[in-house]
Formats: C-alpha cells, sequence, structure tokens
C-alpha cells in the first residue's frame, strides 16, 4: 500500500488568499466611507452614473468570466473535446449586436432597471413577468456561482465546502451591500485582473512543461478532442435595484424618500447574498458547474431576450404577444431544461486518462486484476428518451427565444386592434427607426405612446435627444424630462 501525500495551501497560499478577500471587503468600506453623506438610490445602485468606460467594461468581463469558466470549461473540453469553442462565433456576433441594437435604447432612456423598458413599450405586468423571471433566474444561478469557487477551495484546502461558501459568500455580501456599484464595479476590475493573470499563467507554464504548443496540440488530437461543429457581486446589485423599482416602488411604496429607498436596496443586496448562500445546497445536486449555469441562463436568458427583441424591433407587437410569448418561452424552456435534467441523456464522451494525476486519497488499497472478472461494454442509447430531452443545453436560449418571436409576432397580429398604436421611436432599436425612412409611410414620428386607449394607465415616458438621420445610435444622453398630458415637459 502506497501513501501519496496530496497538495494542499501552505502558509504563502493562505496569505495570499486572505489578501485578495481583504482587498475585496476594503473596497467595499472604502466607498460606503466616501460616500456615506449620498443617500441617493442613483448613487448606490448606478455608481451616480459617472464610472468611466474602462473599469465598467473589466467588471462586465469579471461577471461573464467566474469560476464557472475557469473550473467548467477546462472539464467539459477535456470530456467532449473543442467543439464547445464554437460559442466564440456567438460572441463575435451577439457582442457588436448588444452594443449598437439594444443598449442605444436603455441608454438613451436613462432607466435603472432595464424591465422599465418592458413598460413603456407595453405594460406594467410585462414588466412584473420580466422581473420575477429575472429574479428566479439569479436566484438559482448564484449559488451556482459560489458552489465553483467554494468546491475548488475545499479541495485545495481541506476545509469543508460550507465553510468555503460562507467565507466567499459573506465578503461578496458585505462590500456589494455597503459599497454600492461602485463598490462591485472597481472589485470585479481588481478580480479580473487576477483571474486573466492566472489564466495567462497556467497557459503559459502548462504549455511550456508540455513541451511546446504543438505537443499540446497534438497530443489533443490523439484523444480526440479537436472537433469542430459534432458572478456574485454583480448579481446580487441587479437583483437590489429590479426588486426596488419593479416591485417595490411599482406595487408597495410608490412615494418612497431617496434616503429610505437607499437603506432598503443595501438591505435587499444584503438579504439577497444569504439566501444565495442558503441555496448553495441545490447547487450541489446539478452536475457539473458549466452545463449548470448555462442551463439556467438558457431557460431565461433565451425568453428574456425574445420579449426585448419584440419590443425593439417588432413595431406592430402589443402587450398580449409579449406577455403570452414571454410566458410561453419560459414554459418551454424550462420544460426542455427540466426534462434533460432529470432523464440524463447520454453523450458520448472523449477518452478519459488519469496518467499523471496525483492520488486522492490517502489509504489507496492495491488490487489484484488477475482475478477479476470483466465487465462487458454498456450499449447507451437514448431511444427511450423524448427528444427534447436530448437536446443540448446549449440550445436552450435559442428554443427559448423562437418560441417567444413567434407566439409574440402571431398572438400580437391576432389581437391587433383596427386601429394603428402609436409607438415611440425612442422605444425601437436603431435599426428600425434607421430603416424606417425607406419603408412606406416614412418615418416615425416622435409621440406619445396613448396607453389609456387600451384601458391602461398612462406611463411617463422619459425622453432623451431623438436619433439623427446622420448618425446610426445615440452617441450622447441629453437631460431627461417627463412626458405629461401628451406635451414634452
Amino acid at each position: 500500500m502506497e501513501h501519496i501525500v496530496k497538495d494542499v495551501f501552505g502558509i504563502v497560499d493562505y496569505i495570499v488568499f486572505a489578501i485578495m478577500l481583504l482587498i475585496s471587503a476594503g473596497i467595499g468600506v472604502w466607498y460606503a466611507i466616501v460616500d456615506r453623506k449620498k443617500t441617493d438610490t442613483q448613487e448606490f445602485l448606478m455608481g451616480g452614473r459617472s464610472l468611466s468606460v474602462f473599469p465598467v467594461a473589466m467588471s462586465v468581463l469579471a461577471s461573464f468570466m467566474s469560476a464557472i469558466t475557469l473550473l467548467g470549461t477546462p472539464a467539459e473540453v477535456y470530456r467532449y473535446g473543442t467543439q464547445y469553442m464554437i460559442i466564440n462565433i456567438a460572441f463575435c456576433l451577439v457582442i457588436p449586436a448588444t452594443a449598437y441594437l439594444y443598449l442605444p435604447v436603455f441608454f438613451n432612456l436613462g432607466v435603472t432597471s432595464a424591465y422599465e423598458y418592458l413598460e413603456l413599450r407595453f405594460h406594467s405586468a410585462v414588466r412584473t413577468i420580466g422581473c420575477i423571471v429575472f429574479t428566479l433566474h439569479m436566484l438559482m444561478y448564484m449559488p451556482v456561482v459560489l458552489y465553483a469557487p467554494a468546491l475548488a477551495l475545499s479541495e485545495v484546502t481541506g476545509i469543508r465546502i460550507w465553510t468555503a461558501v460562507l467565507s466567499i459568500g459573506l465578503v461578496c455580501t458585505f462590500y456589494t451591500s455597503i459599497g454600492g456599484m461602485k463598490a462591485v464595479v472597481w472589485t470585479d476590475f481588481f478580480q479580473s485582473l487576477m483571474m486573466y493573470g492566472s489564466i495567462l499563467v497556467i497557459v503559459v507554464k502548462g504549455t511550456i512543461d508540455l513541451g511546446g504548443f504543438d505537443v499540446v496540440w497534438q497530443r489533443s488530437f490523439e484523444g480526440g478532442r479537436i472537433e469542430f461543429w459534432s458572478t456574485v457581486s454583480s448579481g446580487v446589485n441587479s437583483l437590489a435595484a429590479v426588486m426596488l423599482e419593479d416591485i417595490i416602488k411599482k406595487f408597495i411604496v410608490k412615494d418612497i424618500s431617496e434616503l429610505w429607498a437607499t437603506r432598503i436596496s443595501k438591505a435587499l443586496a444584503m438579504s439577497f447574498g444569504v439566501i444565495s448562500i442558503v441555496l448553495v445546497f441545490v447547487a450541489e445536486q446539478m452536475g457539473g458547474v458549466l452545463q449548470a449555469a448555462l442551463t439556467i441562463h438558457g431557460i431565461v436568458g433565451g425568453p428574456m431576450l425574445g420579449a426585448f427583441t419584440l419590443g425593439m424591433f417588432i413595431p406592430f407587437a402589443n402587450t398580449w404577444g409579449a406577455s403570452t410569448g414571454l410566458v410561453s418561452g419560459f414554459g418551454i424552456a424550462m420544460w426542455f431544461g427540466m426534462g434533460s435534467f432529470a432523464s440524463h441523456p447520454y453523450h458520448p464522451e472523449a477518452s478519459l486518462s488519469y496518467q499523471g494525476c496525483a492520488e486522492l486519497y490517502y489509504n489507496a488499497t492495491s488490487i489484484d486484476i488477475a482475478n477479476m472478472t470483466s465487465i462487458p461494454e454498456i450499449i447507451r442509447n437514448n431511444d427511450d428518451i423524448l427528444p427534447p430531452y436530448r437536446l443540448s443545453y446549449l440550445w436552450l436560449s435559442g428554443v427559448g427565444f423562437v418560441v417567444v418571436m413567434i407566439v409574440g409576432v402571431v398572438v400580437s397580429l391576432i389581437t391587433r386592434s383596427k386601429e394603428e398604436e402609436i409607438v415611440d421611436e425612442r422605444l425601437l432599436s436603431p435599426l428600425i427607426t434607421w430603416l424606417s425612412k425607406y419603408m412606406p409611410g416614412g418615418k416615425f414620428k416622435e409621440m406619445v405612446l396613448h396607453k389609456e386607449k387600451r384601458g391602461m394607465s398612462q406611463t411617463p415616458l422619459r425622453t432623451t435627444s431623438v436619433i439623427s438621420d446622420s448618425d446610426f445610435y445615440p452617441t450622447k444622453k441629453a437631460s431627461i424630462s417627463y412626458i405629461s398630458d401628451s406635451k414634452l415637459s
């Protein structure tokens, strides 16, 4: 019997880890002290809209580059090959589309919660549905984000997973709830430097140790892995903003002071952080962290994208179409995702080898394989599983999006009133307003949404600079005013 010692953290490792946690907490304390006299919600939830581009961009990158990516993606590629890399093609298309077709609408409206748009474009009911779906999404996703680093930390330190969850989750909840968006952005900026730096070091050192990139590629090819075509703080802050703007101010306390709104925002951020920590026990049962995270994103993200796309790209889309499409898309995606999770369809894996891996058990007992009976190869298939349940989790977002668009367009056409509804051009994508100049009927006019004619209370629409004919997208937001009595104030 051979006794092999497992590598664990040393004193230096613990010091580095503690310093990272202290820096993250310190950023929150710093902004809590600096901004202690600023009691408005815009300062806490939006950073006063004064943050510069670079730290915000790095914060967005950090939100997407979580422990799920660092731990889940290598395991996914090792088990199923490089086919997963095709997702980068979508990123090359989605990022410019988001920047130039979707974001200008939110930027010009100056909304705090993205779901405010759904009320301005459709009705408060659609906004409420979107808010509820988003809340469920983040409460399912954030525990997975917490569980992934806690699992890695538990393996290298020997501490219990729940101890790691508490140490990470409480620090994150602490700096988010007291420091607000500024603390979130600058902490994400610091953590993104650490994450991308560690990735670079691992890739360079691993490539050198194996003998160069050619050797890495050759081994991957021989192992059948070269195939083609075959972040908690941001979530906590977003949940607090959405819950305050879309639920509390809308239905509970409509005339709330800025001081109490800020206090409630901090309490919400702390509460959602604690809930995420508690729900980690659910994440433990969901299998691979990457699949769990992308399944959750797919179930919710696809339908939500469909709802916003309906509003911004389909001028005749109405409330019935948006609400019916959103519920249908979410229901279908949830059905497919949960059905696949429960039925466990078989997906062929590349050959796995544990050669060179350190033994994880301290008391490994040798076995005499000479007297072992061979086990016949098991032939696996998915014939007894419903076809929708065999669908890859990577397609769930596409399914939800398509369902929302089809149902939304069809229902909007069926329930459309004889009198054409006027849509403010600021609620449409710059692409649609630009193309409208070449459509029959001329350019959309900047008019007030008369929601009273549909039996709804009129919602004030925030106005900004109108998109000019010479500029495809808005470049600078003008001062925000409000529409009342069908006139611009």
